[in-house]
């Protein structure tokens, strides 16, 4: 996906450092700032733990030095470590934040796979949702929004989440549905992911739960998330199955912790669509209220005959995305039919696009704090250079004897040699 940055991580120098754990790898040494050698040191602990936990992958830990690809990826087994966080002087947290995405890299489905199965369920739902053809003609027909949103042919999985094509019409509607939904099978896999990470790991994702709780009790308290709506309750369930609260919404309709632990995502996951199947057709209505229906419908009636052509309609997400099948592995496309072959919705009818769709979402203000807060920070070329001139020393701790002609002994000395390569 192409990335735009425009700010380059600069270490504050008076920021506060929380490193509790990660100076204790220091002998206790305390962290004053984020020099290049502490960022070098944190980035040699997260390959230490990268070893621990995939152990024998091919999985790259590095600081986002490049404009493009600066995210976590589990299909490419990248990690890049979080300036966003470490700018605030979270040195613990990100630490945390790294060690939570190993171990998605270990657990966790493929980006494709669950990509590919958030498409087919807001497929689902658009094929479900009608809205009026001509909204001023009490007489007009009705159109589905699936024929209206997918009349596009340069609809793919590269267009939309790698190339991200700019010229498809309902775009960025799609890739906002998508994502959301996806937002929800990411929060129980969280639960999933940090439930089942080693024990000595996982006080460092404790430091980030305990400060994200804090700022969310805050809303929670005020009101801000109490609609069931589908931002609220991503965020709800994630605090709800971590132990932080009792969710009575949470608790009556997925409340079982040790099934979201004990379940891998094949076997969750179309639960967890069927559970909340209302949750998420009520907010991609939302969206299209908000978002795609601002766009109009009216050239509609112009792209039916070339829809129909090209036999999208029929074909749907086979004939819309097989080519887009990573290696063309078709079954990532059956694994999605088939975490979406129980989940039904029912038909509805959208009569006023233009209505007011607002609600009290704390989750999605919460979320577009998040969102920006990992937005990368770009680590410049020259502090780039003095991280990677750290990678160039080797220190080789050594003995010898000494003879003393003082008092005629020998005498034993432990020192340090430092080796610098000039030419790695």
């Amino acid at each position: 996906m192409k990335t735009e940055h425009t700010e380059t991580f600069s270490p504050d120098m008076n920021v506060e450092i929380d490193a509790t754990f990660m100076e204790r790898w220091l002998n206790g040494r305390k962290i004053e700032s984020l020099s290049p050698k502490v960022l070098f040191d944190i980035k040699t602990v997260l390959r230490h733990y990268k070893d621990i936990i995939v152990p024998g992958e091919e999985v790259s830990i590095s600081y986002p030095e490049k404009e493009n690809g600066a995210y976590c990826s589990v299909d490419k087994k990248n990690v890049f470590i979080s300036t966003g966080h470490l700018e605030k002087g979270y040195v613990d947290e990100t630490i945390g934040l790294m060690v939570h995405e190993l171990n998605h890299i270990k657990m966790s489905d493929s980006e494709q796979q669950i990509w590919f199965t958030c498409y087919k369920t807001v497929e689902k739902v658009l094929d479900s949702i009608f809205v009026p053809k001509e909204p001023e003609n009490p007489n007009t027909e009705y159109v589905c929004l699936k024929d209206i949103v997918m009349c596009d042919p340069n609809i793919s999985y590269k267009s939309l989440f790698q190339d991200k094509v700019d010229s498809i019409k309902y775009g960025d509607f799609l890739r906002t549905a998508v994502n959301d939904v996806a937002f929800l099978l990411n929060a129980v896999e969280d639960v999933r992911i940090d439930s089942l990470c080693a024990y000595n790991l996982k006080k460092y994702i404790k430091v980030g739960d305990d400060r994200c709780w804090k700022d969310f009790k805050e809303k929670l308290d005020e009101g801000e998330f109490e609609e069931n709506n589908l931002m609220n309750v991503c965020f709800r369930l994630l605090f709800h199955h971590k132990g932080y609260f009792n969710d009575s919404y949470i608790s009556k309709v997925f409340g079982d912790t040790d099934y979201i632990i004990n379940s891998a995502p094949k076997k969750y996951t179309p639960k967890v669509l069927g559970i909340f199947k209302d949750v998420i057709k009520d907010h991609i209505e939302s969206l299209w209220n908000s978002e795609g229906g601002q766009e109009g419908i009216h050239v509609f009636a112009i792209s039916l005959g070339d829809m129909y052509l090209s036999g999208m309609v029929e074909d749907g997400t086979d004939s819309l995305m097989k080519d887009s099948a990573a290696g063309n592995d078709f079954t990532i496309l059956d694994r999605a039919e088939s975490d979406t072959s129980t989940v039904k919705f029912m038909e509805s009818i959208i009569a006023d696009k233009n209505k007011d769709s607002s609600t009290k979402c704390g989750g999605q203000q919460l979320k577009n704090e998040i969102e920006r807060h990992f937005k990368p920070k770009i680590i410049g070329t020259s502090l780039t250079a003095a991280i990677h001139t750290f990678e160039r020393v080797s220190v080789y701790q050594t003995k010898e004897k000494l003879f003393s002609y003082y008092d005629k002994t020998d005498e034993q000395v432990d020192y340090s040699v430092i080796i610098y390569d000039s030419l790695n």
